[in-house]
């Protein structure tokens, strides 16, 4: 935040002959380190744990009646063979049409929930 520049164009003209502070030598960067370095830890250890072991839980949405009438008239149609698959196949086309930067995001919050399931069952 301080860093930032709240003067408005105004200000700035008024400014503009004055001298600004120098306050001592610049500061440069020599060296840049990577973090496992600083760590100690390598970067195979550093990534998350094997989501792939996330048991599936069954769970409840709640949602109001209109839509739940549309699942199920999607479903008698024909389009899915439950309101799971449906609900599934509906979110699959979701998450294919997300831009490269949500679908990053997507994925970093999915990771942190099932990361979330799989802690849960850990403790049971």
């Amino acid at each position: 935040m301080g860093m930032l520049d709240h003067k408005s164009d105004k200000d700035k003209k008024e400014n503009k002959g004055k001298k600004l502070l120098t306050r001592g030598t610049e500061v440069e960067v020599k060296n840049i380190i990577d973090r496992t370095q600083f760590t100690g830890k390598s970067s195979e250890t550093a990534k998350a744990p094997n989501l792939d072991a996330v048991p599936t839980i069954r769970v409840s949405l709640k949602t109001d009646n209109h839509t739940r009438n549309k699942l199920m008239s999607l479903v008698t149609l024909g389009h899915a063979n439950s309101i799971g698959e449906l609900v599934e196949e509906l979110v699959k086309e979701k998450i294919e049409s997300l831009s490269e930067s949500e679908y990053s995001r997507y994925e970093y919050l999915f990771s942190t929930y099932e990361l979330s399931d799989m802690k849960k069952q850990n403790k049971k």
